[in-house]
């Protein structure tokens, strides 16, 4: 992303006009650990926190509110970044700010739930290898989806998509 792109809007930039339904783009963040050793597994209590950590630092970037998906109780000028926005395989987690306070087997009870709700799984797999299963629990790739919307004015300019 640009940071003209970012910055759409009016001219100075701080009048967003963004739309409730999801564009034809979307941003991949991936995690791997290539020296990963045989067994472990990126599904861990300190790997879910550095994605925390880093998503929220995605979320507070100058200018994600300029082309967020917007929530539906956004109105022009104020903009509410909508939670579907940023697909993360935190949201399979309980409480992702009590990370510190959870155990490996918390954590671990956590993806098999997600692995065995055949409803919540068809939306989050695609955020993990294709080896995930329910009996294999060992993640060697997981990724945070960020999705954008649409329309775009830039000045006078409004585009329907970023590809217009």
């Amino acid at each position: 992303m640009t940071e003209e792109l970012l910055g759409a809007g009016d001219k100075e930039g701080l009048i967003p006009l963004q739309s409730e339904k999801v564009s034809d783009w979307s941003v991949m963040i991936l995690y791997s650990e290539p020296a990963l050793p045989d067994g472990a597994s990126l599904w861990s209590r300190q790997t879910l926190i550095a994605i925390r950590e880093f998503e929220k630092e995605v979320g507070g970037m100058s200018g994600y509110r300029q082309s967020c998906l917007a929530d539906k109780t956004s109105v022009e000028g104020s903009v509410v970044c909508s939670k579907s926005g940023i697909l993360s395989p935190l949201d399979l987690l309980a409480n992702p700010g009590q990370l510190e306070t959870a155990t490996d087997a918390e954590i671990e009870q956590r993806l098999l739930a997600a692995v065995n709700n055949q409803k919540l799984w068809k939306v989050y797999s695609s955020l993990f290898d294709v080896g995930v299963s329910a009996t294999n629990t060992n993640v060697r790739q997981m990724r945070t989806m960020v999705t954008g919307a649409g329309p775009i004015r830039d000045g006078e300019t409004r585009f329907k998509n970023l590809m217009d």
